[in-house]
């Protein structure tokens, strides 16, 4: 367990940062689009945050936002899914 939270970290399409308990929140900005290069910047900074190890995201999707097919792709591959224990 971390002793307290990390410092929020701010992408072109979205927020990020690890609470406590090692649960990684995502909050996506407001009418966004997420092409691939997107998706691999955040994914990035979910990787530092985490250390590189497995953890439970949760993702707050209240914002309208969409995704490219090579985004998509992208974040549904092997390598991300390695960085998830489950999603909510």
């Amino acid at each position: 367990m971390n002793e307290k939270k990390s410092e929020k970290v701010f992408t072109y399409t979205a927020c990020f940062y690890l609470d406590e308990n090692n649960v990684l929140h995502i909050e996506t900005h407001k009418d966004t689009y997420i092409d691939l290069n997107d998706a691999r910047e955040n994914y990035e900074v979910v990787c530092t945050l985490t250390r590189d190890k497995p953890v439970y995201k949760l993702i707050y999707a209240e914002h309208f936002w969409s995704m490219s097919r090579e985004a998509q792709k992208f974040i549904a591959s092997n390598e991300v899914a390695e960085k998830t224990i489950a999603r909510a």
